[in-house]
């Protein structure tokens, strides 16, 4: 199985419908992060939501990886036990390491949290969409407390790389948790260090 890890701004696709009547209930729709994996065919064929069951997708997009798997912000209903999926966005997902020319451009921070495996942000990126931005993140080492604990430390990378700081648009990032296999344990921490517009560097520490 193959992991497919990209990056883009958030762009849902909204499918919109006309009731013709007013009385009318429509299921209720979801937006998750979570993981899309594909068929053979390059179908999606099964949508895991963060902290959910697995649904297998009744609809949703073509043309994918063939057996690959995505992670992704889909919007979503549910029938018959099925995920209609109805817009859907690739999610960046990046493993810590060092970088030969380390980049921390501004940006803001909408939250950040733990989830289906993953460290997870959601930025909020500024952007004239006048070339690619790049994003990841910086390994800091590991430290060792008298307790016994352990902490790794992490900072974003980002280079803004040419594109006009000018309207917002919001993007995800993920960090698989397994990059730190081995090394942390349950009751552990990660410290997230990010360079932000309004308060200059923030940190965030969580525990696994």
């Amino acid at each position: 199985m193959t992991f497919v890890a990209r990056v883009c701004l958030l762009l849902f696709v909204t499918l919109l419908a006309a009731c013709a009547d007013d009385t009318e209930t429509w299921p209720p729709m979801r937006a998750d992060l979570g993981l899309l994996t594909t068929s053979s065919e390059g179908r999606a064929a099964t949508f895991l939501p963060d902290g959910r069951e697995a649904l297998r997708v009744g609809s949703g997009p073509a043309g994918l990886a063939p057996d690959s798997t995505y992670r992704v912000v889909a919007t979503y209903r549910t029938e018959n036990g099925a995920a209609v999926i109805t817009g859907v966005s690739t999610v960046m997902v990046a493993v810590p390491h060092a970088y030969k020319e380390e980049k921390t451009d501004p940006l803001d921070v909408s939250s950040v949290w733990l989830g289906g495996g993953f460290l997870n942000l959601r930025l909020i990126v500024k952007t004239r969409l006048e070339g690619a931005q790049y994003f990841g993140f910086i390994d800091r080492g590991l430290v060792s407390w008298p307790d016994g604990r352990t902490t790794a430390s992490v900072q974003l990378y980002h280079d803004q790389s040419g594109d006009p700081v000018s309207f917002s648009r919001t993007a995800y990032l993920s960090m698989p948790l397994s990059a730190f296999d081995g090394v942390l344990t349950l009751g552990d921490t990660i410290r997230l260090r990010v360079n932000t517009f309004g308060e200059g560097e923030k940190t965030w520490t969580l525990v696994r």
